[in-house]
């Protein structure tokens, strides 16, 4: 009985030792908006977690009330999109995103030109299992991110570290269901004669597709989706990773605890990782 006591506590401390080594997916099951199931690991991403879809959509309304703001005010306090180029591109970019156009009416009709003025900023992020994270921010100024961001990272063993956005692609992502009676050969025919760049399957359970599109073209890529029969459930500009990194189990819980802390502050509006 000691001798097989004995071998119980070898090959439990076995198993602690090897358990870091264990090369386990990160869980993507609390993705929100952006569904990219396990197995498709070429655009593992997370952008959301938690379900939160109130606080995500608050950080896109808070995004846009901004760059509203800024094209209004850099055009003399021109809030008519027909007279105003750059403030129709960000219209019709906030409308592909599913903001509705009741809400991008009130933000128009509630300039300031005395309002303190945000801008976007990224935090490029070398996170736990040196995991690549790009870290979405809209404040006045970087100092004050500074001071919500660095000790969030110290937290979660993470620094900042230039070049990381090189490990990105920066997309249009469209999210639609699949049109009924078609196949996914119907809906890559679809994709090159709207425009977009490659068309993915991301769940056979649903049929859901995933359109990619350039940044500068989710806008009419969205808009012509929709005049072909799609119904296009999400729009949005993502950073794709080119490259990817493997983590463990425990690097996994790090990287999640990581986004989740970040995605608590008011001043992240998305963040992006190239872990698989």
């Amino acid at each position: 009985n000691c001798l097989i006591h004995f071998y119980k506590r070898l090959l439990f401390a076995m198993y602690l030792t090897l358990l870091p080594r264990l090369a386990l997916p990160l869980y993507t099951g609390r993705l929100v908006m952006q569904v990219r199931h396990a197995g498709h690991n070429k655009w593992s991403n997370i952008r959301h977690i938690k379900g939160a879809r109130d606080m995500e959509l608050s950080k896109k309304f808070n995004l846009y009330a901004a760059k509203i703001n800024i094209c209004v005010k850099n055009n003399g306090g021109n809030t008519d999109p027909e007279t105003n180029n750059a403030l129709r591109r960000v219209v019709d970019d906030a409308l592909a995103q599913h903001v509705p156009k009741a809400t991008v009416d009130k933000l128009l009709k509630s300039y300031k030109s005395n309002a303190e003025e945000s801008s976007e900023f990224l935090f490029e992020v070398r996170g736990p299992g040196r995991v690549g994270v790009v870290v979405e921010c809209l404040a006045r100024n970087k100092g004050t991110l500074n001071v919500k961001i660095n000790p969030i990272l110290r937290r979660c063993g993470s620094t900042q570290e230039n070049g990381i956005t090189n490990m990105f692609e920066k997309k249009g992502v469209i999210v639609t269901d699949m049109k009924k009676s078609s196949t996914i050969d119907d809906a890559e025919t679809d994709a090159i004669e709207v425009g977009a760049e490659e068309v993915n399957l991301i769940d056979e359970e649903t049929n859901t597709l995933e359109f990619i599109t350039g940044q500068n073209d989710l806008v009419i890529v969205c808009s012509e989706l929709g005049k072909s029969g799609y119904n296009c459930k999400d729009a949005s500009i993502s950073y794709i990773p080119t490259t990817e990194t493997s983590l463990n189990i425990l690097e996994a819980k790090a990287l999640e605890k990581l986004v989740d802390m970040l995605m608590q502050e008011d001043c992240v509006t998305a963040v992006h990782t190239n872990a698989v």
